[in-house]
Parts: structure tokens; C-alpha cells; sequence
């Protein structure tokens, strides 16, 4: 029986390391790091994470860039983990009882990107695992730390046994040789997981479970109850708290989530549609924007807190997770928004001079309010999860979001008067937020009502004079702004050598090329409507003139965009 054999009698081998050091490894009590093959076959409840080395490398290294780090231990018999696995195959062959799974073996060694991979990826989810476990027991308290601890600790469960699967399946073992102690040591061994609860339940054969589509079957379930975790307010606002206090540097809850449900993805327990389900619920987006704000803040110094830029569109945004790379254009308009509204919220209530003003009311209402506005974009894009509020909130006609355009039109107003009267006095805030409702207006009417702003503006010439070109002046310069910004940071980050080697060459051109063609494009349309714009003597067309003539924006810099094509 292989899994037996390998609980018991694979340990006795001896790797030579780079250091030509022998060691001994033993069941539970060795150094289970120092074979990668250990860590894919302990139980969770039997690793250890006392080596301080692990743990400080969450903070040393960018997450995303995990695989690039040293995640053996640290000890003298560290060695990569390709020549760990060649000395296993080599060590297996010597082995009498495996003369007959040559061909298991074989599979292992044609499989061995795969089977690396899931050592490499089943260790960074341990190293978060404990040490999220540190950070529970040292914030013990209340009522959220306990369903936290209970869940984090059945997540961890479930997963060992998936590894354990996977292993089997990237062995190709052979379904014919089948063995009912073999089977049930194996629930014995995940007695209270829900793969062992489903395969009892379904009165499964252990050996026909190494299919995708099986594998999915009990992926899935195992993908709902993580979506528990992430989607529980209360364990949000809780880690959310004991985040803060070190100013989100770690954020070890998101990376454990989001790095176990990369590993469902890439070891095929659950399919990209699955994954795009589960990024269509309102909390999980939110956690999505907690997570990659930290990151872009700790990992490439780049706050999104004010910033009007789609960081789904960011070079940088892919990288950290490989369960981003599924999502459609339709789910990451989701995030978009869900984002952009959040944005506005946070920097309007330090704005507290737009409390009084009906307008700003009438917007808050309307866009503002818990998951209104984006319930309302997943009605429209027809990606609602739940049928109950799919009925009630169906639009039919886009006329509503017509409405909606003239909402924010009324507010832009009064914000460029507000950054009219308030020129001379440095207010960040306010500019930031008048950038970000730029933002909002342009996406809403680009996705749903793209002629509403120029009918808006013609139906009612009196609120909105000129509205058209000072509006697209404020939106292009906070546009150029932000890609120049990112596109200077990426050049940066190749010139310093902190880019990940998984970039290729083309990758960069291509990512170069792209944001290099859309600031061009950005500032062609700038030079138009800044040349229609400087013709006109009112105060708030002066102010903005005056506003975006200070850099390289009026006249494009060209000496500095000819330094980005070197």
C-alpha cells in the first residue's frame, strides 16, 4: 500500500546534501523541511514552525515573489528542492517493496514541476497557517477569535488531505489495484476532513478520486467553507484590527486565503468558473481591496488610497495572486467600482464642508450606501449570485443610470467650484476627491450610458456650462498623472533589478509598450481639450488652465517621454 509505505518506510533514507552531510529522517520528530516529499505527506497537526528563519521571510520578500525565496529550513542540510527530489526518486528505486511502482515513480518524475510546485506552494501555506495561529493566540478575546480559530483550523484540515490526493494523482496510481485498508487508512487518516465526509458519504472508491472532475466535486465544498471565512464580517473587521496595529505590513489572514485558493486553482480542485463565483460576492471583493492595497503599499510603495487608477489594469496586480488571472473583464469591473465607491467614501469624510450640501446627500444615498451601487452594476451585468436580490434589483433600461450620471455631474460642479475657492489653501483631499468622481462619472457612462454626460450637459446648459471639456480636462490630467507615475515605477523596478525573473523579456516590452501607448493617446486628447479649454476667460476655466499648465501635462514633456522609449 503506497501511502503506507510512505508514512513508514521512506524516512529511513539518507539524503546526501550540497554539503555531503548525511541525515536521518524520521517520522514526526526529524527536520520534516529538509524533504520536500515530508511536507507533502505530514498531517498539519504534526508540522512545526519554530524556525524563526520561515517567518521573518513573509516580511523580508514580497509575498508574490514567495517562490524566488529560500522556504527550506535553514538548517546545515538545506538543499534546492529539485536535487531533494531527484535523491528521493533514486532513494524509492533502492527500496525491494517498490519494485512494482516503478511506474508511480516514473509519473512522479515526468510530474516533476507539478510535484514541486505543490511543495513549494503546501509550505508557504503552512508558514502563513502558523503564523496565523501566533497571531490568534496572542489576541485571544473575543467571540470572533473562536470562529476564526474554528474555521482556520478545518481550512487547514481540508487541505492536507487535498495535498495528499493530488499526490496520489500526480503519481498516476494505478485504480486497478484496489484495497479496502488502503481506503480506509486514508479516512482514518482525514477522519474529520470533508473530502473523508464526502467520499463516505458517496460510498466512493478512494482510487477513482484522481480525476479533475472528481477532485472538483469535493473542491468545491472545500471552496464554500473558505468562502465562509473570507466573506464573515465580523473575522474581517477583527484581523482588520489586528492589522492596524502594524500598519498592514503583513496581512497574513488575506495571504492565507488567497494563496489556498490559488492552490485549489492550480492543483485542479476547482475550475476558473468556480473561482469567478466566488469573486462575484460583495465581501470577498472587499477583501480583495484590503489585500491588494496592502501589498501595492508594502510591496512597490504605491498607495491606492486616493488614487483614481484601476489597479485590476496594474502591471503589478496579476502577480500576486494566480486566481487574478481568471477573472474576466466583467469581474474586475466589480472590483473597479466596488473600490472607486470605497475610495470616495474615505476621502469625502475628510471633506466635512460637502456635509451641508443637498447634492452631495442625494450622492451619498445613491452611491454610498452598504453594497447599494454595486449590487446595482451586478444586477446589470448580469452576475448577481443571489436570485432573490437578482428580481428585485433587475434594471431593464439603462435610463437609470442616466440619472445616476447627472448625480455625480451636480457634485463635480460643486467640487471644482469648492477647488476654485479653496486654490490658495493646499487641499489634497479635496482634489483626490474630486479626481476620484471624475473617475466615476467616466466609468459609469463609458459601461452604461455613454452619451449621457454631452445629453445632460445639452439639456440643461445653465447648470452645466462647459461642463463637458473642464471635466474631461480634470479626468486626463489625473490620468497621465497616475500612468506616468506607474510607469516610471516599473522602469525603475527593471533598473534596480527588483523585478520578478517570471517577467520575461517580452512580458516587460509588452507592459511598456502599453502604458507608453496609452499616455500618448491620453495626451493627444489633453492638448484638444486644453486648447478649447485656454480660449475661455471664466474663473473656474482660468483655475484649471493655471492647474494643469504646471508640469509636463500642457505640452506633454516630450523630452521625458522620449527617455521612456530608451
Amino acid at each position: 500500500m503506497l501511502i503506507q509505505l510512505i508514512f513508514t518506510g521512506l524516512w529511513s533514507i539518507k539524503f546526501v546534501t550540497g554539503g555531503g552531510s548525511l541525515q536521518k529522517l524520521g517520522v514526526i520528530s526529524g527536520d520534516h523541511s529538509a524533504c520536500p516529499l515530508c511536507d507533502l505527506i505530514f498531517h498539519p497537526h504534526d508540522l512545526k514552525f519554530s524556525d524563526v528563519g520561515q517567518s521573518s521571510d513573509l516580511e523580508k520578500y514580497p509575498i508574490s515573489n514567495f517562490k524566488e525565496t529560500e522556504v527550506a529550513s535553514t538548517s546545515e542540510y538545506c538543499v534546492h528542492p529539485e536535487a531533494l527530489f531527484d535523491q528521493f526518486i533514486n532513494g524509492l528505486k533502492k527500496l525491494d517493496y517498490f519494485t512494482n511502482q516503478i511506474c508511480m515513480i516514473e509519473s512522479w518524475k515526468r510530474n516533476q514541476k507539478e510535484v514541486i510546485s505543490l511543495y513549494v506552494d503546501s509550505k508557504e501555506i503552512s508558514i502563513l497557517f502558523s503564523e496565523l495561529k501566533k497571531q490568534l493566540k496572542q489576541n485571544k478575546g473575543p467571540e470572533e477569535y473562536l470562529l476564526a480559530k474554528k474555521l482556520l483550523k478545518k481550512t487547514q484540515r481540508n487541505l492536507s488531505a487535498l495535498k495528499h490526493l493530488r499526490l496520489l494523482s500526480l503519481g498516476n496510481f494505478n485504480p486497478k489495484i484496489q484495497d479496502s485498508k488502503f481506503s480506509n487508512m486514508i479516512l482514518s487518516y482525514h477522519n474529520k476532513s470533508q473530502v473523508s465526509e464526502y467520499i463516505q458519504a458517496s460510498n466512493l472508491n478512494i482510487f477513482d478520486l484522481n480525476s479533475s472532475e472528481s477532485n472538483q466535486d469535493f473542491g468545491q465544498p472545500f471552496l464554500e467553507e473558505l468562502k465562509k471565512l473570507l466573506a464573515n464580517k465580523s473575522i474581517r473587521k477583527y484581523f482588520v484590527e489586528l492589522e492596524h496595529k502594524n500598519l498592514f505590513k503583513k496581512v497574513i489572514f488575506w495571504r492565507y486565503a488567497f494563496k489556498t485558493i490559488e492552490f485549489l486553482l492550480v492543483n485542479k480542485f476547482v475550475s476558473e468558473e468556480a473561482v469567478r463565483r466566488l469573486f462575484h460576492d460583495e465581501e470577498i471583493v472587499k477583501q480583495v481591496n484590503i489585500y491588494t492595497s496592502a501589498c501595492f503599499l508594502h510591496e512597490i510603495s504605491s498607495s491606492l488610497i486616493g488614487s483614481p487608477f484601476d489597479f485590476t489594469e496594474h502591471w503589478y496586480w496579476d502577480s500576486l495572486n494566480v486566481s487574478f488571472k481568471a477573472l474576466t473583464k466583467d469581474d474586475r469591473t466589480i472590483i473597479k467600482f466596488s473600490f472607486l465607491l470605497w475610495n470616495i467614501s474615505h476621502i469625502s469624510s475628510k471633506v466635512p464642508e460637502l456635509e451641508h450640501m443637498n447634492d452631495w446627500k442625494i450622492f451619498k444615498v445613491s452611491f454610498l450606501e452598504e453594497n447599494q451601487y454595486i449590487r446595482k452594476i451586478m444586477s446589470r451585468k448580469g452576475i448577481l449570485n443571489d436570485q432573490k436580490n437578482q428580481n428585485n434589483s433587475r434594471l431593464d433600461h439603462l435610463a437609470v443610470f442616466e440619472e445616476d450620471c447627472e448625480k455625480i455631474m451636480n457634485v463635480l460642479v460643486i467640487l471644482m467650484q469648492y477647488n476654485l475657492e479653496h486654490h490658495k489653501i493646499n487641499n489634497p483631499k479635496l482634489r483626490d476627491l474630486t479626481f476620484l468622481v471624475c473617475e466615476l462619472l467616466d466609468s459609469i457612462a463609458n459601461e452604461f450610458s455613454p452619451d449621457s454626460i454631452k445629453r445632460n450637459s445639452e439639456e440643461k446648459p445653465e447648470r452645466f456650462v462647459n461642463f463637458e471639456d473642464q471635466f474631461k480636462l480634470v479626468l486626463l490630467y489625473s490620468r497621465i498623472k497616475e500612468v506616468k507615475e506607474t510607469l516610471t515605477k516599473f522602469l525603475q523596478f527593471i533598473q534596480n533589478g527588483n523585478l520578478s525573473p517570471h517577467y520575461s523579456h517580452l512580458e516587460r516590452k509588452k507592459i511598456h509598450e502599453t502604458y507608453y501607448t496609452r499616455l500618448l493617446e491620453d495626451l493627444t486628447q489633453f492638448k484638444d481639450v486644453y486648447c478649447r479649454v485656454e480660449k475661455r476667460n471664466d474663473h473656474l476655466s482660468e483655475w484649471l488652465k493655471y492647474q494643469v499648465s504646471m508640469g509636463y501635462l500642457a505640452h506633454g514633456d516630450q523630452a521625458w517621454l522620449k527617455k521612456l522609449v530608451k
